[in-house]
Protein backbone atom coordinates (compact mmCIF):
# COMPACT_ATOMS: atom_id res chain seq x y z
CA UNK A 1 0.00 0.00 0.00
CA UNK A 2 2.43 2.24 0.94
CA UNK A 3 5.37 0.83 -1.42
CA UNK A 4 4.07 3.57 -4.40
CA UNK A 5 5.91 6.54 -4.98
CA UNK A 6 5.82 9.39 -3.19
CA UNK A 7 5.55 12.79 -4.19
CA UNK A 8 6.65 15.74 -3.06
CA UNK A 9 5.76 19.24 -4.84
CA UNK A 10 7.76 22.32 -4.76
CA UNK A 11 7.74 24.59 -6.86
CA UNK A 12 9.61 27.04 -7.45
CA UNK A 13 8.75 30.48 -9.59
CA UNK A 14 10.64 33.18 -10.82
CA UNK A 15 7.75 35.30 -11.50
CA UNK A 16 4.77 36.08 -9.94
CA UNK A 17 2.48 33.28 -11.12
CA UNK A 18 -1.43 34.25 -12.03
CA UNK A 19 -4.16 33.07 -10.46
CA UNK A 20 -5.30 30.56 -13.83
CA UNK A 21 -1.72 29.08 -14.24
CA UNK A 22 -1.35 25.65 -12.64
CA UNK A 23 1.07 22.72 -11.71
CA UNK A 24 0.01 19.54 -10.32
CA UNK A 25 1.40 15.75 -9.76
CA UNK A 26 -0.35 13.23 -10.37
CA UNK A 27 0.06 9.79 -8.76
CA UNK A 28 0.36 7.13 -10.88
CA UNK A 29 -0.38 3.40 -9.77
CA UNK A 30 1.69 1.62 -11.80
CA UNK A 31 4.81 3.30 -10.57
CA UNK A 32 5.97 3.40 -13.97
CA UNK A 33 5.58 7.45 -14.82
CA UNK A 34 6.67 10.73 -13.36
CA UNK A 35 3.77 12.37 -13.88
CA UNK A 36 2.52 16.30 -13.64
CA UNK A 37 0.02 18.66 -15.21
CA UNK A 38 0.63 22.54 -16.12
CA UNK A 39 -1.59 24.98 -17.58
CA UNK A 40 -0.50 28.60 -18.28
CA UNK A 41 -2.83 31.63 -19.11
CA UNK A 42 -0.77 32.90 -21.97
CA UNK A 43 0.94 29.80 -24.18
CA UNK A 44 4.82 29.01 -23.66
CA UNK A 45 7.40 26.46 -24.58
CA UNK A 46 9.14 25.33 -21.85
CA UNK A 47 12.06 23.09 -21.85
CA UNK A 48 11.74 20.19 -19.43
CA UNK A 49 14.62 18.31 -17.92
CA UNK A 50 14.14 15.54 -15.50
CA UNK A 51 17.70 14.90 -13.70
CA UNK A 52 18.83 12.50 -10.52
CA UNK A 53 20.01 14.08 -7.03
CA UNK A 54 23.50 13.99 -8.47
CA UNK A 55 21.94 16.41 -11.35
CA UNK A 56 22.86 14.03 -14.47
CA UNK A 57 19.97 14.79 -16.97
CA UNK A 58 17.96 11.66 -17.37
CA UNK A 59 15.18 12.46 -19.56
CA UNK A 60 14.80 15.92 -21.53
CA UNK A 61 11.71 17.56 -23.65
CA UNK A 62 10.32 20.40 -25.22
CA UNK A 63 6.39 20.94 -24.25
CA UNK A 64 4.08 23.40 -25.36
CA UNK A 65 1.47 24.40 -22.66
CA UNK A 66 -1.58 26.33 -22.90
CA UNK A 67 -4.97 27.55 -21.01
CA UNK A 68 -5.71 23.29 -21.42
CA UNK A 69 -4.01 21.35 -18.79
CA UNK A 70 -1.03 18.89 -20.58
CA UNK A 71 -0.32 15.72 -18.52
CA UNK A 72 3.22 15.32 -19.11
CA UNK A 73 4.45 11.60 -17.78
CA UNK A 74 8.33 11.19 -17.47
CA UNK A 75 8.95 7.41 -17.76
CA UNK A 76 10.37 6.04 -14.31
CA UNK A 77 10.07 2.37 -14.04
CA UNK A 78 13.62 1.43 -14.55
CA UNK A 79 14.95 4.21 -11.89
CA UNK A 80 16.16 3.31 -8.37
CA UNK A 81 14.79 4.89 -5.56
CA UNK A 82 16.07 8.20 -4.63
CA UNK A 83 15.29 12.33 -5.25
CA UNK A 84 14.74 13.62 -8.53
CA UNK A 85 13.97 16.79 -9.80
CA UNK A 86 11.84 18.07 -12.67
CA UNK A 87 12.84 21.37 -14.15
CA UNK A 88 10.46 23.45 -16.60
CA UNK A 89 12.14 26.86 -17.93
CA UNK A 90 11.35 28.65 -20.36
CA UNK A 91 12.40 32.64 -20.62
CA UNK A 92 10.18 34.13 -18.34
CA UNK A 93 9.76 31.50 -15.94
CA UNK A 94 11.14 28.51 -14.34
CA UNK A 95 9.17 25.83 -12.19
CA UNK A 96 10.52 23.13 -10.12
CA UNK A 97 9.27 19.74 -8.80
CA UNK A 98 11.04 17.63 -6.67
CA UNK A 99 9.90 13.88 -7.23
CA UNK A 100 10.84 10.87 -4.36
CA UNK A 101 10.46 7.40 -5.49
CA UNK A 102 10.14 4.85 -2.69
CA UNK A 103 10.39 0.90 -3.47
Amino acid sequence: MMRNCFLLLLVFLSVVSKADNSIRIIPDSTNQFARFEMSRTNTATYKITFTNEKGVALYKTTETITATPKIISIPWKDFSPGFYYMTAKNKRETVKLLFVKKE
